[in-house]
């Protein structure tokens, strides 16, 4: 009896790291974007987007409602001091064009920053 319950511990605490692995990976939300952005040369119009971020490929995705990848791009997560309230992002604008440079999760403790990032930026929250 007693091995069947070691066993049977041990099984649900593989599965919780499992699981906790499979999270961390990856992170997604829905963003409302009010301006015209740009992400990797795309331009995408204002409206509401899935954004997501895939930490093993290190990749930032947006996608319309329908599911459909309308722009992806190289990114890095880096630490932030504390948790985000709220999910944000920040753009800056190069070249006259409005850049969207990195989104900040809710509940995280990193952001997502575009490609090399630098630059003016403006901070907005997500709605």
């Amino acid at each position: 009896m007693r091995k069947q319950i070691v066993r049977v511990v041990t099984g649900v605490f593989i599965l919780a790291l499992a699981c906790t692995a499979a999270l961390a990976s990856g992170k997604s939300e829905q963003l409302n974007f009010h301006e015209d952005f740009q992400l990797n040369g795309t331009k995408i119009e204002k409206g509401t987007y899935k954004v997501s971020y895939d930490a093993k490929s290190g990749e930032l995705s947006v996608a319309d409602k329908e599911g459909k990848v309308v722009a992806r791009a190289k990114a890095r997560a880096e630490q932030s001091e504390k948790k985000n309230r709220y999910t944000t992002f920040t753009t800056g604008t190069e070249n006259g064009a409005k850049l969207l440079r990195s989104v900040s999760f809710a509940g995280e403790r990193q952001s997502i920053v575009v490609g090399e990032g630098g630059g003016p930026a403006a901070t907005s929250p997500a709605q």
